[in-house]
């Protein structure tokens, strides 16, 4: 009697675990895509990751300042449920700067344009406006700007109205959802308040002159 007993309440506490596992997978499912970032300025740049405009809680992914090279950002697996932001500085003295990337998260693409990105001459999150273009990606009617393969012919390079301004800072807003996924197995992302760690991967690609 005693056995049976204790392998009925076995059988009880087992189920109740199983149905509370269930119960959370499906109240809280996670929302995952992978980020991929290509990026070229011609002068140099510094990119962030962040869940805010102002960039207070940015982590650096890297940075470079040759206009020949287009760099290559891989963060797999990242919760797309909480709003991100890609914040990028990018300085040159003297002005006369631009800004061409291409984005991938997950199935949508995110190019340098004045629809997705915003500009300021003062801050991140301070008096942020539409970019101005300056031609896209190998614009035949500029022959300095080379055609790089690895961002799509249509990105266009983004810069202030204001040619002239040294530094700027440009944010792009990345798409959300709370469409479950299923994570990848090296997906190390960690948000506990804010921006607490990031698991990425970069790779360059040098355009010979």
């Amino acid at each position: 009697m005693k056995k049976f007993a204790v392998l009925a309440i076995g059988c009880l506490l087992f189920f109740a675990c199983v149905n509370a596992s269930y119960a959370v997978t499906i109240i809280d499912p996670p929302t995952w895509a992978d980020l991929s970032i290509n990026i070229t300025a011609t002068g140099s740049y510094d990119l962030y990751l962040a869940t805010t405009t102002d960039n207070s809680d940015g982590f650096l992914l890297g940075g470079d300042g040759d206009f020949l090279t287009v760099d290559f950002y891989d963060i797999p697996g990242l919760d797309i449920s909480t709003q991100y932001y890609l914040n990028v500085v990018s300085t040159l003295p003297g002005g006369g700067e631009c800004l061409l990337a291409e984005v991938h998260i997950g199935p949508d693409v995110i190019l340098t344009d004045t629809a997705n990105w915003a500009v300021s001459a003062v801050g991140f999150g301070v008096n942020m406006v539409t970019p101005t273009t300056y031609g896209t990606n190998g614009d035949p009617d500029d022959p300095t700007r080379p055609f790089f393969t690895e961002i799509a012919p249509d990105a266009s390079y983004i810069w202030t109205a204001s040619h002239t301004d040294e530094t700027v800072y440009l944010t792009c807003a990345l798409p959300t959802s709370s469409d479950p996924a299923i994570p990848e197995p090296m997906t190390i992302i960690l948000f506990s308040s804010g921006l607490a760690g990031v698991a990425f991967s970069t790779r360059k690609s040098k355009r010979t002159a």
